[in-house]
């Protein structure tokens, strides 16, 4: 199984404390991809490590994404201000940050997410979860090429993001990625979580419990839209 080291030293980018910090990729059967964190320091330091991949399931970021199905069991998330940062408040969802009906990115009301960027916030997971100890996260369907997905993690939020800041840039086989070619599901604790007493803590102690972080994507494919089970 693949798995990638980070020693991040006292200091390093202003954090406090030695941090060692491991993700391990495995591929539990055939349709399964598991990520799995964990880390450790020894001062007090804030942690909050997540996976930042692209997804296109219809052809590979060729094309914009607004016609993947997405839905997203979550009863409230995060309202950011002008430069993406956390208010503080954790809001219930409404309009177009409602995307717990099956409907395609567009269908959400994407026009309306953050002043008609686009969606880039954290949704606040629900505290349910399956046999693995992991929260329903997203289930996503591509419609054309019969691709699904669905997330699982033992985290509390989810980053929702369509790509809003893709600029054309050229990527694997010549594909350019523009805007909204692309989504990114990132699992974690909540943004800006050092700052807002409230929300769930991101402080890694030393000599306490490390860091464990585990998301699961399982993947299939279709002809119809799949009934696909949480």
């Amino acid at each position: 199984m693949p798995r990638f080291v980070l020693f991040s030293a006292d200091g390093e980018e202003g954090y406090p404390g030695n941090l060692v910090a491991k993700v391990t990729y495995s591929l539990p059967s055939d349709t399964q991809l598991k990520m799995e964190y964990h880390a450790v320091a020894d001062a007090a330091t804030p942690t909050n490590l997540t996976n930042h991949t692209y997804w296109n399931l219809k052809d590979g970021g060729a094309t914009p994404v607004l016609d993947h199905e997405v839905e997203l069991p979550a009863d409230f998330y995060i309202p950011v201000d002008d430069t993406s940062i956390p208010l503080g408040e954790v809001r219930a969802v409404s309009g177009a940050m409602d995307l717990r009906a099956v409907a395609t990115i567009r269908e959400h009301g994407i026009s309306h997410a953050d002043q008609g960027i686009g969606y880039d916030h954290n949704w606040c997971l629900r505290s349910d979860t399956n046999a693995e100890g992991l929260r329903r996260v997203a289930r996503v369907y591509a419609p054309e090429s019969g691709r699904w997905m669905t997330v699982h993690s033992n985290q509390p939020g989810v980053q929702f993001y369509t790509g809003n800041y893709l600029d054309g840039s050229v990527g694997r086989n010549g594909v350019r990625y523009g805007k909204h070619h692309g989504f990114c599901l990132e699992t974690q604790h909540f943004p800006d979580s050092v700052n807002q007493a409230h929300f769930p803590s991101t402080i890694l102690e030393p000599g306490g419990k490390p860091y464990m972080h585990t998301t699961m994507h399982t993947f299939g494919s279709s002809a119809q839209r799949p009934s696909l089970a949480w």
